[in-house]
This record gives structure tokens, C-alpha cells and sequence, in this order.
């Protein structure tokens, strides 16, 4: 079932005969039955269920959805304008020679390093001790270029998946057809 926002749906599911039990399954799953017409068409409208019972109805969160783009909508407006303020100060303080005082703030450019130790010279460096920090790492990335490349299918390596962490994402989508 694909929902739209504020509309009712109709459709015929002809292996549902219990009514009551046809209205309970649909509420599991925030459908609401609105009614079964004489052709035997279900009229279902999205719905959805919070503690105590309380029904928002679609329209509602089609608004708080509306709410949630605008507002991301700026956020990413305002990350741009701090990345280009950023990096106007950056170029600033790099011609003032790594530091400046300006006001009540100093500011100064920090050479920061992400970095990774060679395991082979590290094993040599660390003798006794290198099986207690090394970690044997399979690259994602290139095991998504042997399953693109039609190399091995993601079926092949499900034995060995390790999910060791699970996050949840909201998706939003604009829908370019509808409403």
C-alpha cells in the first residue's frame, strides 16, 4: 500500500471475510477501514497510532513533514554559509601567517592529522605485543566493487556479515508526481 497523504484508498482484498479482523489488521499496520462499499471496494485511509490511543491523521503529519524539510531546508541554507565563512577566515588567517587577533578572539590555523600505522612496520615496532592492537578488517568498499563488478553476489558473504550496529534513518522523498 503506498500512502498519500490525506487521500483514501480503494481496493478489493477478497481474502479477508472477517470484517472485525480486517479493521485490526489494518489498524496494526496505521491503516484505518473507512468502509466496505456494495462492490466490495475497502476505503482504508492512512492513520497513525501513538500511546493511549491518540489518531493523527495524515493531514498532520503531512504538515510536520512539510515542517521538518523547511527547517532542513535552512539548516543546509546556514551549513553552506558557515563553510563559506569558514573558509574566508581560513584564507584570512593564512595571509595574516597562521595567526591573528581580532577583537577579543585569536584565531590561528591547526594542522590536524587523521593517520593509520603501516601494520607491517608496526608488527616489526611492536614484537610481543602487536596481536593485542591489530585488527583484521575487511574493506567494504571493495567488496561493494566485486558485487557491482558481478564478481561475487551479496549472498555469498551473508555467513560472514557482523551487524554491530543498527541506527534508524527517516527518509523523506518528494514525491515529483503527486501532491
Amino acid at each position: 500500500m503506498k500512502a498519500l497523504f490525506g487521500k483514501e484508498l480503494r481496493f478489493i482484498i477478497p481474502s479477508f471475510t472477517d470484517i472485525q479482523g480486517l479493521r485490526e489488521y489494518l489498524n496494526s499496520r496505521c491503516w484505518e477501514l473507512r468502509e466496505v462499499n456494495e462492490k466490495g471496494e475497502l476505503i482504508i485511509a492512512p492513520i497513525l497510532d501513538f500511546k493511549g490511543g491518540r489518531r493523527i491523521m495524515m493531514n498532520e503529519i503531512k504538515e510536520k513533514v512539510e515542517n521538518y524539510l523547511s527547517l532542513k531546508k535552512e539548516r543546509d541554507r546556514l551549513d553552506n554559509k558557515i563553510r563559506e565563512l569558514r573558509n574566508k577566515l581560513t584564507q584570512a588567517v593564512e595571509k595574516a601567517g597562521g595567526e591573528m587577533k581580532v577583537d577579543k578572539f585569536i584565531l590561528s590555523i591547526q594542522k590536524r592529522e587523521s593517520f593509520e600505522y603501516v601494520p607491517e612496520l608496526a608488527k616489526t615496532l611492536l614484537g610481543q605485543y602487536y596481536s593485542i592492537v591489530a585488527e583484521e578488517v575487511v574493506n567494504k568498499r571493495k567488496v561493494a566493487g566485486l558485487i557491482k563488478g558481478g564478481f561475487i553476489t551479496e549472498e555469498d558473504l551473508q555467513s560472514a556479515k557482523n551487524i554491530t550496529r543498527t541506527t534508524k534513518a527517516l527518509v523523506i522523498k518528494e514525491d515529483k508526481n503527486g501532491k
